[in-house]
């Protein structure tokens, strides 16, 4: 089994109690202790494949830093704030892409457990299906729009409207029997049962929770007495 494969397996709540905690000790806490974390989650959740998509997102995000460290030097914001500030969006990139990477809709179902009988929940994931299939129709529309060469933005954007909205109006139906099939068979599909390979997931997850509530030992003060 691939590693991809080994990701997706996690329990779905795990990962997203994972991602939550981690983001916000990563927005409170110093360079040094973003670092600890940022090695803790890669040993837990790296993977070949995630670090080049990682690698490929910070190469697009590339002209944001330029710019925001340009403009750091003519506000006079002091660079340690700068290094904080990039720290944080690198970390919270790589904690994007491990969601995009090992969350499925099919997943979160199977790991839904007794919130499958909520309707609540099952409305909510039926308006997710129904919506995927518009960005579909966008992205559809926006293609062929495209192929045209039409350089006005403004009538580019009102006509990839317009398209997609039609064409989502026109297949309505297929698209709500589509989603409802879809939704009823990974309903009715077994629960996944808790595994072993969960427990990966707790020591980040208990680590971020020390850091959080400052337990047993204050973290900031360890890290800054570090001298690099």
């Amino acid at each position: 089994m691939s590693r991809q494969s080994k990701l997706i397996e996690l329990n779905s709540w795990f990962k997203l109690l994972f991602v939550i905690l981690t983001a916000y000790t990563v927005s409170v806490s110093t360079v040094l202790v973003n670092m600890f974390l940022f090695t803790i989650a890669w040993l837990h959740t790296g993977d070949h494949g995630l670090l080049t998509q990682w690698k490929r997102t910070l190469i697009k995000f590339l002209p944001f830093f330029i710019a925001y460290h340009l403009l750091g030097l003519i506000s006079s914001i002091p660079f340690p704030t700068q290094i904080l500030f990039s720290c944080r969006i690198v970390f919270f990139l790589y904690l994007s892409n491990f969601l995009l990477r090992s969350f499925s809709l099919d997943s979160v179902i199977a790991d839904a457990g007794i919130l499958k009988r909520n309707p609540l929940f099952r409305g909510l994931v039926h308006f997710i299906l129904n919506t995927s299939s518009f960005i579909h129709e966008f992205s559809t529309a926006n293609k062929q729009l495209t192929e045209t060469g039409n350089r006005d933005i403004i009538k580019k954007g009102i006509d990839l409207l317009i398209v997609s909205l039609a064409g989502a109006w026109e297949n309505k139906e297929l698209i709500n029997e589509s989603s409802l099939e879809r939704l009823d068979e990974a309903m009715s599909s077994p629960s996944r049962q808790f595994k072993l390979s969960n427990i990966s997931l707790l020591f980040p997850i208990i680590l971020d929770l020390m850091i959080i509530f400052d337990l047993p030992f204050n973290y900031d003060q360890i890290f800054s007495s570090i001298r690099i």
